[in-house]
């Protein structure tokens, strides 16, 4: 799959809650850099984030 997809397939999966799958699609894969091209230590932190504000909306909506 070229990183462009991989990318996005990623984000979009991170956005509908499937953060497990969008991690796993960074795992063992080798990603080439070019420049002005997305970094994808920025796509995994972004699937990182989606994660975290879901958890800390699971937790506000809690404790309520």
């Amino acid at each position: 799959m070229p990183t462009d997809l991989v990318y996005e397939y990623a984000l979009n999966l991170a956005e509908a809650g499937e953060f497990d799958r969008a991690r796993a699609l960074f795992h063992d894969r080798f990603f080439l850099r070019a420049e002005g091209g997305t970094n994808v230590r920025q796509c995994g932190l972004k699937c990182d984030w989606s994660r975290l504000c879901e958890r800390l909306k699971m937790d506000i909506a809690t404790r309520r």
